[in-house]
This record gives C-alpha cells, sequence and structure tokens, in this order.
C-alpha cells in the first residue's frame, strides 16, 4: 500500500484524505508537524503559506492543488523532481469534482489519473498554460453555480414564497437540470430548446438575457478570473 502524505488540514485536505484512506496509507501533515517517510506528498496548502513551506523531496511523487503556484516555483521550493500540478474544484468533497492537471517528470500517470478519479473526473492538459483556463472554468465554475442559486431563492422569495421552500426550488430546479445534463444524449442547446416552447414563458425570459447580453457578461467574468489567474502565477 502506497503512503501519502497531505501537507494541509483544511477543508480540501481533509476531504482528499476521506476519500484517499480507502487505498492508501494517509498521514495528514501540519505545519508544525514532522513527515514521516512517505510514496506522495500532496501540497493542500493556501498559496500564500508556500513561500514559508519547508520541504525537500527527493523521489517522492509531489502533487500541488495549490492555485497559483507553477512547475517551476514547486521544483525550485521543494527539490521535487516529479510534480503533478492539479487544480480540482470543490464538489471533490461529495465525490462529484473536476481536475486539470499537468504534469513534470511524472511517469506514473496512471497512479495520478486513479488519485483523481477518486473524487470526479479528470483530464491531463497539453499544457501548463491551461491551468489558467481551467481554473477560471471549473475552478471557480461552483460559485457560478452558486451564484444562479442565490438568485433564484431571492426571487421566489420576492414571489412570496418561504426562505425555506424557496431554497427547495431553486436547489431541485438546478439540480434535476444538472443530473439531464449528465446524462444526456442531446446538445446542451437542444435541451434549452426542448423547454422553450414558441412565445412561451421560457422563451420570454431567454429572450430578455440574449438582449441584455447576458452570455458577453457570463464569458466577461470567465476572462476576469482567467486574468487573475494569470496575473497570481507570474
Amino acid at each position: 500500500m502506497k503512503k501519502i502524505a497531505i501537507i494541509g488540514g483544511g477543508k480540501m485536505g481533509t476531504a482528499l484524505a476521506a476519500k484517499l484512506k480507502k487505498e492508501f496509507s494517509i498521514q495528514i501533515v501540519g505545519r508544525d508537524s514532522k513527515m514521516k517517510p512517505c510514496d506522495i506528498v500532496i501540497l493542500a496548502i493556501k498559496p500564500q503559506d508556500f513561500e514559508s513551506l519547508e520541504l525537500n523531496l527527493q523521489n517522492e511523487l509531489l502533487i500541488s492543488i495549490m492555485a497559483g503556484v507553477n512547475l517551476k516555483k514547486l521544483a525550485e521550493k521543494t527539490c521535487a523532481k516529479k510534480i503533478v500540478r492539479s487544480m480540482p474544484n470543490l464538489p471533490l468533497r461529495v465525490g462529484a469534482g473536476f481536475t486539470g492537471w499537468i504534469s513534470k517528470n511524472v511517469k506514473e500517470k496512471k497512479l495520478v489519473k486513479d488519485i483523481f478519479s477518486m473524487f470526479g473526473e479528470e483530464i491531463e492538459l497539453k499544457n501548463e498554460d491551461a491551468i489558467n483556463a481551467i481554473t477560471a472554468l471549473s475552478g471557480s465554475g461552483p460559485a457560478y453555480f452558486f451564484y444562479l442559486c442565490e438568485l433564484m431563492t431571492e426571487q421566489a422569495c420576492h414571489f412570496g414564497f418561504s426562505k425555506k421552500d424557496a431554497e427547495k426550488i431553486a436547489s431541485n430546479t438546478l439540480l434535476g437540470a444538472a443530473e439531464l445534463v449528465r446524462n444526456k444524449t442531446e446538445s446542451f442547446a437542444d435541451l434549452r430548446a426542448s423547454v422553450s416552447s414558441k412565445k412561451g414563458t421560457t422563451e420570454a425570459a431567454l429572450n430578455y438575457f440574449i438582449r441584455s447580453n447576458f452570455a458577453k457578461l457570463f464569458k466577461d467574468g470567465i476572462n476576469r478570473a482567467k486574468a487573475r489567474s494569470e496575473k497570481l502565477n507570474k
């Protein structure tokens, strides 16, 4: 059984440990704890804590889930030779995460894929620049979904529903739609069209969104997130 040391005992670190302990020997290492010998080291600390980290790795495989710390910085700071830089997202806590990753000098790619697959879906990226796009899309994406939940809840309350019922309406509507997406045999556009009767209520809302240039606003927001990720990596 391979041994994994998770540096960082926050929400992401403990979520990783809960899943990985089924297949690996796990130790969670705090800032002041001493790391025992292991095969894999997972960095699950905040980027701002990285500079004060003292780590001298030899043959261990290093997997980082930190935003804004590139492969070059990881190698310089930890002396690691085998490095995986990844961007998972929050739904990994319930086994429904999405992780984009890139590696350097790593032959154990199947092992890496197996680890990330324990938390949901994964893709290996073609270059490190793609990490910034993944950060803006799937890394930040759950917050866009949660924001939509908030807005639908607020509007339901405005229509006179209780807060409890409003949250139930919003969450079940969006979760139901997400389940259709998961099992889809149609395109996203076709699914949208199947709800949009001509001159109906849905079309009235969608036409307003289109006239208000919602698509540009939403894409511009994602571009802002990508630009911020690029700035953090410099």
